[in-house]
């Protein structure tokens, strides 16, 4: 094929991709997904063409699924399109005729790291130390979590709720359900970090500026041996 501007293309940057400092604000850089000049096929070769032969009764490794993931990153470009659009976005990453056919569907236990909101885990709390507020105290005095979030401090998915992820999720269990193939949908859950108050400081965790986070520990650090 000989065609002037046949091929488009498009340039997106990876400045400072080694710098912590992304997480804290938005960093401007030169290109996101920016169009640059096209490019002519001007002339054909000599190649011969590639034949790729495949056989079907010959299998090797299962495959498990393709998907995408649902994590607050992603569901918060999904809930800025209007309600129409949003459903035919889903609609496409599911339906296996007309659509991409996606069967694997990842969540994040918490915030991921790529995301415009400030980190979260289910169960953060300020200054990184369990107390009366937003834990459940012992009769020696200690505090245990609050797993039942009796003290309106404790465990909580709230942020989930809030942020549309589990709106999202239903969404795709909805589709897949439409489209006859809800059997076959499956989610995978992983998580970035546990909550502050069950690690330990380090180093890397001592570098970060304590007034991001509100003391709560939720860069770096490593889970103590109790929990």
């Amino acid at each position: 094929m000989v065609k002037k501007d046949a091929v488009k293309v498009y340039m997106t940057s990876t400045e400072k991709a080694q710098n912590p400092e992304w997480c804290k604000y938005p960093i401007e850089m030169a290109n996101q997904l920016t169009e640059k000049d096209s490019l002519d096929i001007t002339s054909k070769d000599d190649q011969e063409l590639t034949t790729i032969t495949i056989n079907p009764d010959k299998t090797y490794q299962e495959f498990l699924g393709m998907g995408t993931s649902l994590e607050e990153s992603s569901v918060s470009n999904f809930i800025q399109l209007e309600p129409e659009l949003e459903d035919e976005l889903i609609d496409s990453l599911v339906d296996p005729v007309n659509g991409a056919g996606m069967t694997l569907f990842r969540v994040t236990i918490g915030t991921a790291d790529f995301t415009s909101r400030r980190f979260y885990t289910y169960y953060d709390v300020e200054g990184n130390k369990l107390d009366a507020t937003n834990g459940i105290k012992n009769a020696d005095g200690t505090f245990s979590p609050d797993w039942q979030n009796t003290t309106g401090k404790g465990f909580s998915i709230q942020k989930d709720i809030d942020y549309k992820v589990i709106e999202t999720i239903k969404k795709v269990q909805a589709a897949a359900k439409k489209y006859g193939v809800e059997d076959e949908i499956k989610f995978f859950a992983s998580s970035w970090t546990p909550p502050g108050w069950m690690k330990d400081e380090t180093a890397f965790s001592k570098s970060h500026d304590d007034a991001y986070d509100k003391g709560m520990l939720l860069r770096g650090g490593t889970l103590k041996d109790g929990c």
